[in-house]
């Protein structure tokens, strides 16, 4: 199954799978991150989000962080599991590490995020950003 993922500059992600959009937080992001201790979703299934609306926020023991939606669209779940287990994104930030599953708004959006080539590049210049 070939996967499309795009990111953002917030270091976000979203990937079309399954009809939906998968949302979840940058292996980059994570690692900046340290451990993980607390995630907490303020959406809910139902709820319609625009782009870049917060829907949580995640707790390291460094710091603090609001999770950004980079693509608007109707929740369609969030990952519950994480709640009780933070640091399994650690483990694998996007298959099993999605955090919002969202039926698609404006289609404009996920082809307006970046691709890896420009992902990656964002990377270096900005490398001690989070």
């Amino acid at each position: 199954m070939q996967l499309e993922r795009r990111y953002s500059r917030d270091h976000s992600w979203a990937e079309r799978r399954d009809g939906a959009l998968w949302v979840g937080l940058t292996a980059h992001a994570i690692e900046r991150l340290g451990r993980l201790t607390q995630l907490q979703f303020a959406a809910q299934p139902g709820q319609v989000l625009a782009a870049g609306a917060v829907f949580g926020n995640l707790e390291s023991d460094k710091a603090v962080i609001d999770l950004y939606t980079p693509v608007g669209g109707r929740v369609l779940a969030v990952h519950e599991a994480l709640v009780r287990a933070p640091e399994r994104l650690q483990e694998d930030s996007y298959l099993e590490g999605w955090l919002l599953r969202l039926e698609p708004g404006e289609p404009g959006e996920f082809s307006g995020l970046l691709d890896v080539s420009a992902y990656s590049l964002l990377l270096k210049t900005r490398s001690a950003d989070l």
